[in-house]
């Protein structure tokens, strides 16, 4: 007899936490329409539902483009306020003989004539081109610009994310959402921190019209509520199983399926993935026990992971001049006196100050990116330098050992404690085998402090 253990979400939790509409119910119920033209003499926009389980926009010429602008249509979700926010949404068709823009917004603000304001990515067909910009009393303001062609008669998958100062997006055919075509990314020390979300067309000529069709809507809150994946359905055959499974749509990610006979020891059966914005995925796997068998679907483990707590296998340093060296064990420097976790960190030498004119290299063991989504790089670190004449360069190595990527910034800038760094990883990385590189430079001038101090390096 076969078993099947089924894993719950946490109380209160459900799959569809967040905005969610696919229009499969064939109307804009909840939504608030901004027909902004309509009310002011010009001819009311048209909203439809092709096949009864998609929405299209329609909008016409403006009365006034002098003095009202464009003609533009849009529908917003005004019964959330979001501040940390992602919003998904697939675009289905589009008239490419009309000059215009369309796309989604997030944190929208003082939606109306005149006054919407917030961030915007939108495809502009004239010019083969996505824009991700902010928008200032609907006055765009460009952050980001790359071209793009889109092929009529493919659906295509719009992401926007507003987390904290940092605005990103990325654009991905709908039938491999996890491979982003084209990402593009901003940072917003003065701009706007919440609103509400939704999408629109506008037209980028005075006297024209819009025209396009969108699908399954998605917005929510990365950083809100974490809820653990659910098995939904599960078809035993002679050699094998099926398992159906949903998680969170603020999820997305790797998913493995593991197989126990006793509840306790657990062992890998299959890998998986959902796409940032779905919320179901399918395991098929070969499983020819007869015996007791208990299944669960839970988060892939992380590509690579390092604590120290084990010692540094794989780990290499080395002294290019000067004599400070990377040091495994725990700090002993003044304002540090553990590792963040454990009892293990490296760091340029634990005790006691970095010695003048150093350069010493830390390299990770290699780490294989092949086949695997655009990963992120997080770990936890200390600095005592001089800011702006010493500190750490990230750098990133291909399998020959030269530099494909580095990190925007040198680490210079004195922490209060442990303070944790994460970031993707850069394109140039993708598909291939990486090291990780920390070069720690010094200058010439005495006194010193305490160097830089690593640990928890996670790549996922």
């Amino acid at each position: 007899m076969n078993k099947l253990a089924l894993l719950t979400l946490l109380a209160g939790m459900s799959l569809a936490w967040g905005q969610i509409d696919d229009f499969d119910d064939g109307n804009s119920d909840g939504w608030t329409r901004s027909d902004v033209l309509a009310q002011v003499g010009g001819m009311p926009s048209k909203i439809t539902f092709p096949d009864g389980n998609r929405i299209r926009l329609e909008s016409f010429p403006s009365p006034d483009p002098e003095a009202l602008g464009p003609s533009r249509v849009g529908l917003f979700l005004e019964d959330v306020m979001y501040t940390d926010v992602t919003v998904v949404m697939d675009m289905v068709a589009w008239d490419p003989n009309l000059e215009q823009d369309f796309g989604i917004i997030a944190r929208g603000q003082n939606i109306g004539l005149g006054t919407t304001s917030g961030y915007v990515l939108t495809l502009d067909v004239d010019e083969a081109a996505i824009y991700l910009s902010r928008l200032d009393n609907e006055a765009a303001a460009t952050l980001a610009k790359v071209e793009l062609i889109m092929d009529i008669g493919k659906t295509y998958r719009f992401r926007l994310s507003a987390i904290g100062n940092k605005i990103s997006a990325g654009v991905s055919e709908a039938d491999a959402p996890g491979e982003e075509l084209v990402i593009l990314e901003a940072e917003e020390e003065d701009g706007y921190t919440e609103g509400v979300n939704g999408f629109f067309t506008n037209s980028g000529v005075a006297d024209g019209s819009t025209d396009a069709t969108f699908d399954r809507f998605i917005a929510f809150d990365p950083s809100g509520p974490a809820a653990r994946p659910q098995i939904a359905a599960y078809t035993r055959f002679e050699n094998s199983v099926m398992i159906d499974y949903g998680v969170p749509i603020q999820s997305g990610g790797a998913y493995v399926l593991e197989s126990s006979t006793d509840l306790q020891e657990w062992s890998i059966l299959e890998h998986g993935s959902v796409p940032l914005g779905l919320t179901q995925g399918s395991f098929t796997a070969s499983d020819e026990t007869v015996q007791t068998r208990f299944y669960r679907v839970s988060e892939a483990p992380p590509l690579f992971t390092e604590d120290f707590e084990k010692g540094a296998e794989g780990w290499t340093t080395t002294i290019t001049t000067g004599e400070t060296a990377w040091e495994l064990g725990t700090p002993g420097a003044p304002d540090l006196m553990e590792a963040h976790s454990g009892t293990q960190a490296y760091g340029t030498l634990l005790d006691q100050p970095f010695t003048d004119s150093a350069i010493t290299v830390l390299w990770s063991p290699v780490i294989d990116l092949a086949g695997k989504r655009r990963p992120t790089i997080s770990f936890w670190h200390y600095i005592d330098v001089t800011e702006g004449e010493e500190g750490v360069q990230l750098n990133y190595l291909n399998e020959a050992g030269d530099a494909i990527g580095s990190a925007d910034d040198i680490f210079w800038v004195r922490t209060d404690g442990w303070t944790r760094y994460e970031a993707d990883l850069p394109e140039e990385t993708l598909d291939q085998k990486i090291t990780i590189e920390w070069i720690f430079r010094s200058d010439g001038n005495s006194p010193n402090g305490a160097g830089f101090f690593l640990d928890d390096v996670v790549v996922d």
